[in-house]
Parts: structure tokens; C-alpha cells; sequence
């Protein structure tokens, strides 16, 4: 499945699950990528041909990864948008992003950044990234947003467990 067809599709497949959109559309990025600090950029000496190709090959990633997101920010107020003309109320967007950027703790950051993206951790490397997660998610003005726009609609407050 292409990226055009995921952006296009996210309305036809809520015809397809529900009988009416949902109320809220919401997308959550978390971005587990991590920026490990590199021996070129602590050492004066100039990097090896094979770090500066490295470099350069990261830097047109990075480049990738912000243009998708903008896309896929975009593309939800366009399907919140395109349900919203199926109903008559509004289908409210909601894109929350997460990442280690959202760390201020350079000493913390530098610790989470150093853990590697396999599928097979430690129990404590597990049991930090969940609990960084939660902060960030909770950190995050699109989430309060949501927790916000969901606990105008109901008189349980909805608060998650901090």
C-alpha cells in the first residue's frame, strides 16, 4: 500500500467500521527514533569520508520524515474535514506527536537517545521508555487538547492515570 493510498483512504475505511463517523479523529506520532551522540561530533579532528556520507544520508532522511509528518498533519484535517460533510456535526482533528525532543533534560536525553530501537530491551529500558512516553503524552498541548475537548462532552472527567 502506498503513502497516497493510506492519505486517501482513512474515510472510506470509517464507512467501513462504523455506521456514522466518530466525533474525534485523532492520530498519534510517536517518533522512536534517536539521535546517539557521534564521535565526529566530539572530536576536532575531520570525520572519515564514511561519517560524512553517513551524515549526509541521515540529514535526507530527516528531511523525509519532516515532510511526511506535514503530510500526514495535513492529510488528518483533510479526513476530519471529508467526515465531517457525512454527518451533521463536526468530526474534530486531533495530531499528537511525541519524541525524545520534548526531553529538556540534556543528561536525560543524552541517556534515552543512547537506547537502541530493537525489538528486544532490557526490563528497565522498557519500564523508562513507558514511563518517558506517559510524560510526554501528557506534556503534549494536542493531548490536553483532546483531554480537554473529551471532558467537555461527559461529567466523568477523563484524566488517564499520571
Amino acid at each position: 500500500m502506498t503513502s497516497t493510498n493510506i492519505v486517501s483512504g482513512v474515510p472510506e475505511l470509517s464507512e467501513k467500521l462504523y455506521s456514522k463517523p466518530p466525533k474525534y479523529l485523532v492520530l498519534l506520532l510517536v517518533n522512536a527514533a534517536v539521535s546517539p551522540q557521534k564521535q565526529m561530533d566530539k572530536d576536532p579532528k575531520k570525520p572519515a569520508i564514511i561519517d560524512q556520507l553517513t551524515a549526509a544520508s541521515e540529514a535526507q532522511i530527516n528531511r523525509y520524515n519532516i515532510e511526511t509528518i506535514q503530510l500526514l498533519k495535513e492529510s488528518v484535517q483533510s479526513w476530519a474535514a471529508q467526515l465531517s460533510e457525512k454527518v451533521d456535526y463536526e468530526v474534530k482533528p486531533f495530531f499528537i506527536q511525541v519524541d525524545f525532543n520534548g526531553i529538556q533534560d540534556k543528561q536525560r536525553n543524552r541517556l534515552l537517545n543512547t537506547i537502541s530501537t530493537s525489538l528486544a530491551l532490557p526490563t528497565e529500558q522498557v519500564d523508562k521508555l513507558r514511563e518517558v512516553a506517559k510524560e510526554l503524552l501528557y506534556a503534549s498541548a494536542e493531548f490536553q487538547r483532546l483531554l480537554s475537548e473529551l471532558n467537555s462532552q461527559t461529567d466523568t472527567p477523563v484524566t488517564g492515570s499520571q
